[in-house]
């Protein structure tokens, strides 16, 4: 299990307030990317940006921490940063529309 040192918000679903002692994945990312308290940091691509919010805001509390490992692979990767960012979002796009399917076939 990951540990987050004390000095460092807690893991929570929603949107916060800097300094109310907790942060959504994207405000993580915003905070340790030097940028404005945010969950649309600039650094992060907007399909990447949108889809972690929605994992962390639907995973359990008890789950959150499994996203910890990942946050430092959120940076760099802003259609800014990228060659063809609308190539990206269209993949991006696809591909979370077909693991949605995925996910909805399994509930029925």
């Amino acid at each position: 299990m990951s540990t987050i040192p004390e000095f460092l918000p807690t893991l929570a679903s929603g949107a916060h307030k800097k300094g109310d002692g907790k942060a959504c994945v994207m405000e993580y990312v915003s905070m340790l990317a030097g940028e404005e308290f945010s969950d649309m940091p600039s650094c992060t691509h907007y399909v990447l940006a949108k889809t972690a919010q929605h994992v962390n805001d639907h995973l359990m509390d008890d789950n959150r921490h499994l996203l910890v490992p990942l946050i430092g692979r959120l940076f760099g990767s802003s259609e800014t940063q990228t060659l063809d960012g609308k190539s990206v979002s269209v993949e991006l796009g696809w591909w979370a529309a077909a693991h949605a399917k995925r996910l909805l076939h399994h509930q029925v």
